[in-house]
């Protein structure tokens, strides 16, 4: 590493009152960071609760996105509505849940990127059980076009409901992991880069 010379005020060797521009004094060392193509790309270590954090997280938004695929598929099937909010939105958490449980069988990751994926998944989350609650409260009981006698008053109030319970569970879930896993992250952070942070 190069020492880098600060400019002192000191007097001159004639004894005159001329200061001297640089003179040698005690280095100062830069600490170099390793810098990578993003400024914010820091990679920290995945210890065994993050691991079975990210695992368990991972496999419940497949799970969530399963079901709701599922559920909209049903409602569709069954004519009794036109809204597909359910299919992009369960394709959306079965993405998410897979980055995460694939994050947590990496000894080092990026966390930070998963933080921004989590907050881009919120929204089709909350959009989706907006929706929900709109076509739940809003749209006739029974709307299918092949036959009254098909329409089952009891199915579609309890697919609808079903739909919203586990939209309520993922939009509930998604800041929950955001906020755990800033927590690990800045702790990590702290850990390798304690004068940085702390300046």
């Amino acid at each position: 590493m190069q020492p880098v010379y600060t400019p002192s005020s000191q007097q001159g060797v004639n004894n005159s009152n001329e200061k001297s521009q640089y003179t040698l004094q005690r280095p100062v060392f830069l600490i170099p960071v390793r810098q990578t193509k993003s400024n914010e790309l820091v990679h920290i270590p995945i210890t065994n609760n993050l691991k079975s954090f990210l695992l368990l997280s991972g496999f419940l938004y497949c799970l969530w996105g399963i079901i709701i695929f599922s559920i909209q598929l049903g409602i569709v099937v069954n004519s009794y509505s036109n809204y597909y909010y359910g299919f992009w939105t369960g394709v959306f958490l079965d993405i998410g849940g897979i980055v995460m449980m694939i994050y947590g069988l990496k000894l080092m990751a990026p966390v930070n990127r998963l933080i921004r994926m989590l907050i881009f998944i919120s929204l089709p989350c909350l959009t989706g059980f907006i929706y929900t609650i709109v076509n739940y409260c809003m749209t006739s009981p029974c709307q299918s076009t092949t036959s009254t006698y098909l329409c089952d008053d009891s199915l579609f109030r309890n697919l609808k409901l079903s739909l919203l319970i586990v939209f309520s569970l993922a939009a509930v879930h998604t800041p929950m992991n955001i906020f755990y896993l800033t927590k690990e992250y800045n702790r990590a952070l702290k850990q390798s880069y304690p004068t940085i942070l702390n300046s």
